[in-house]
């Protein structure tokens, strides 16, 4: 029986999967790659880079800076950090779960002196040369990214920010990512490790953007390419953040569900995405999609907001 053909995706160069994707798209329309690009005015695309790099842990070699006494929060992470994310069957043999693999290797954690209150009042003023010296550290450790996340930050980012300026003048051209930048919100493990996971898989994705963004202009699109989030929306390539593109697919495939379920007039639809390795399930009920209560990657607890898509098996490649 005769089949559609497809693109397959090519892991060490994501970008040349993007082009078959492209000229299948135009050889079906009649046209060249060139001509489909120059008169397309939207351009909507996905990613499982930030997935593969999180299941693969091949991201960058973080360095995470944190206020003095709190270097540990990462390592302890929650009481129950052993099974987030994990089914109700696999909770229940406990003696067989495990903390994850630490993102941040221990000697790429330094903290610094700094501290402020519940309520943002500086009560130790950041010390510079302190933080120039846990840099110079982390630096002759490695690190090729910076995550930083100090405590009660959300409610005041001074010190944050300015840690940013130090690295920037130290570290040029390193990725930094700020957790009052990324999840201004209280719950100091899920700012830190949001920070972390997101300098962790940044310097990848950053660059694939800036590729993709500099080749498909090469060849004709005159508009900036859309990013899908994992939220469901999309966003412009200098404003994307890279965490966020996680499980972007997935999310995407409800909100156009939940688009063809309004032009059906069904407002109750069950949204299946079957892909190579998993074989999801997302609901819409009354007209609406539903975001996860919590968001786990990897066993850790992030703060991002993502379209609520569960995994109940394998996907058609795994099979």
């Amino acid at each position: 029986r005769a089949t559609s053909p497809a693109a397959r995706t090519v892991p060490d160069d994501p970008i040349a999967g993007v082009w078959q994707a492209l000229e299948l798209a135009a050889a079906a329309v009649g046209v060249s790659v060139e001509d489909l690009l120059a008169r397309t005015v939207k351009l909507v695309h996905g990613t499982t880079l930030t997935t593969n790099l999180l299941i693969n842990r091949d991201g960058a070699r973080v360095g995470l800076l944190t206020t003095r006494g709190f270097g540990d929060t990462m390592l302890i992470m929650r009481a129950k950090g052993r099974v987030a994310g994990l089914s109700l069957a696999e909770r229940r043999h406990y003696r067989t779960t495990d903390k994850p693999e630490p993102i941040v290797d221990h000697p790429l954690i330094a903290e610094v002196a700094e501290r402020a209150d519940y309520k943002g009042a500086v009560l130790v003023p950041l010390d510079d040369a302190d933080a120039g010296r846990s840099i110079r550290r982390l630096l002759e450790c490695g690190a090729e990214s910076f995550a930083v996340c100090l405590l009660w930050s959300f409610k005041n980012p001074a010190h944050e920010r300015r840690l940013k300026a130090l690295l920037g003048r130290m570290a040029p051209g390193a990725h930094v990512s700020c957790s009052s930048e990324l999840s201004p919100l209280i719950g100091e493990y899920e700012r830190s490790a949001t920070a972390v996971l997101n300098a962790y898989v940044a310097p990848r994705v950053e660059g694939y953007l800036r590729a993709l963004r500099t080749d498909l202009g090469a060849r004709g699109l005159g508009v900036a390419p859309l990013i899908l989030q994992s939220h469901g929306g999309a966003a412009h390539p200098d404003e994307v953040i890279p965490i966020q593109t996680v499980e972007s697919g997935p999310a995407a495939g409800i909100v156009g569900a939940k688009f063809l379920g309004d032009l059906l007039g069904l407002p109750n639809v069950i949204a299946t995405d079957v892909g190579g390795t998993t074989f999801k399930v997302g609901l819409i009920r009354d007209g609406e999609w539903f975001y996860a209560g919590e968001t786990v990657l990897g066993q850790y607890e992030v703060q991002i907001p993502m379209v609520d898509v569960i995994s109940i098996g394998a996907g058609g490649g795994s099979l």
